[in-house]
């Protein structure tokens, strides 16, 4: 589904068409389902990605935000890495 990247552009992962995140060296690292929910590989939920983007924690803490470009901000403003498009559209739709 899309690659996603650190903000000096070295490729960290990828997450494939069922939603499941891969580490670079291809190690299963999570899942993100339909509804935005971030599960780790244990199944235990560790956050979501709202319709609007915003990236909180499961505590209900955000903690960052996806533009609709595909670059990752986190709380501060501060850019901190980019998601090919496929996870944009997966995400915001």
């Amino acid at each position: 589904m899309g690659y996603f990247y650190s903000e000096s552009l070295h490729r960290l992962g990828r997450v494939d068409s069922d939603g499941y995140i891969y580490a670079d060296n291809l190690q299963r690292i999570g899942r993100i389902d339909n509804d935005g929910y971030i599960y780790a590989e244990n199944l235990s939920r560790i956050g979501r990605i709202d319709r609007d983007g915003f990236i909180f924690t499961d505590s209900l803490k955000r903690i960052g935000r996806i533009h609709a470009d595909g670059y990752v901000f986190d709380e501060g403003l501060r850019r901190i890495g980019r998601v090919d498009m496929d996870i944009v559209k997966r995400i915001l739709r």
